[in-house]
């Protein structure tokens, strides 16, 4: 694995794509304060940006697009 490979957890440095570094859903449900059940079943419905990768279906999520949702949507109020 490169070590600039977004997919490659030991990389410190953010992906050079703008979408930063790639988070599992714990990883998320701990930066925004809410618990795992929580973001699959509630955030992702209203629209948290995530990928679903290979047979597995495992959730990856990248914490540029996670940090300009949640900004987006405290400007907005909120979603209903």
């Amino acid at each position: 694995m490169h070590l600039n490979d977004p997919w490659n957890e030991a990389s410190a440095s953010p992906a050079p794509n703008g979408l930063g570094e790639p988070l599992s859903i714990k990883e998320v449900a701990k930066l925004l304060g809410f618990s795992p059940w929580s973001v699959r079943n509630v955030l992702i419905r209203q629209g948290l940006p995530h990928l679903r990768t290979g047979a597995s279906g495992k959730l990856v999520f990248y914490r540029e697009q996670v940090t300009r949702w949640v900004l987006q949507n405290q400007l907005r109020g909120g979603r209903k």
